[in-house]
């Protein structure tokens, strides 16, 4: 069973890195196409953890200092809950 649970991990870890090989295709384009030697070096760091880097737009939106603390499934939750409270003292009022 272990060599099956590694097998899965390895299988795993080698999609993310050909997704990954896209994506630095896609975005770097020219810099990583010459150069094989970074291209494999950014790969292996980044298969991991798409955020690149630390910037507003790669970081997580809940932490960074502007924009919306919540999510949107928790924006929709909330305006339901706002609407149940509201529909309910409708009819306790009434």
């Amino acid at each position: 069973m272990k060599t099956m649970k590694r097998a899965i991990r390895r299988h795993h870890s080698e999609r993310l890195k050909a997704k990954t090989r896209k994506l630095l295709l896609i975005s770097w384009g020219d810099v990583v196409k010459e150069d094989k030697i970074l291209l494999d070096h950014k790969i292996r760091r980044w298969y991991n953890n798409y955020s690149i880097c630390s910037c507003e737009m790669c970081r997580n939106p809940r932490r960074s200092g502007w924009g919306q603390k919540k999510t949107i499934p928790e924006l929709n939750n909330e305006i339901k809950f706002k609407e149940e409270i509201n529909a309910y003292q409708k009819t306790k009022n009434s």
